[in-house]
């Protein structure tokens, strides 16, 4: 089964590269729980959120805020 947010959640995977979830998500201030949940494409992550995982993993914020199936309006309620 394919979510909407697929694609993100694949893109996180790739630029964990061999890290384990638990140094990104120490790294990023989320639990893993909220990594694994992301990269499965079940969570929609906030600005915030996408900040923090971009500095974690040494990427631009853009090649995560343009993954297709964000929805930019429901991370901006997520974060409300």
């Amino acid at each position: 089964m394919t979510t909407p947010n697929a694609a993100l959640g694949s893109k996180l995977k790739r630029a964990r590269g061999l890290r384990t979830q638990q140094e990104i998500a120490d790294a990023a201030g989320i639990t893993v729980r909220h990594l694994i949940r992301l990269e499965s494409g079940l969570h929609i992550p906030t600005d915030r959120v996408i900040a923090r995982l971009s500095l974690a993993l040494g990427e631009p914020v853009e090649s995560f805020q343009d993954a297709p199936g964000r929805d930019r309006a429901s991370a901006s309620r997520e974060a409300a």
